[in-house]
């Protein structure tokens, strides 16, 4: 369990962190800032990954979540970097990030 408690934290920390990130910015100030770009899908990918470590019964316990769809943008970042859609990635960080991390801090 102290395993899962240590990934739903840094899930919450990434998600905060990309929010932080493009606090003040717009969708165009997101799409000309390559290092925007990186740093939220870095955060991403880590939230995919520590997704990954969560065990069964977490996740079955946290079942408001999507975690397959979690896990499946993470895949996406590491496998199609190339061919990564910014606009499913500015999605996922002004949407998607915010609502996973308010629904994950009653258990962190």
């Amino acid at each position: 369990m102290e395993r899962d408690c240590q990934s739903l934290i840094d899930i919450v920390h990434s998600a905060t962190l990309a929010a932080n990130y493009l606090n003040g910015k717009t969708q165009t100030d997101f799409k000309r800032d390559r290092m925007i770009q990186d740093a939220i899908v870095r955060r991403i990918e880590i939230i995919g990954e520590a997704a990954t470590r969560l065990s069964q019964e977490a996740r079955d316990e946290i079942d408001t979540v999507p975690w397959k769809q979690v896990i499946g943008m993470r895949n996406i970042m590491i496998h199609q970097y190339d061919r990564v859609d910014l606009q499913l990635v500015w999605d996922t960080a002004t949407i998607a990030l915010p609502q996973l991390a308010r629904s994950l801090q009653p258990y962190v």
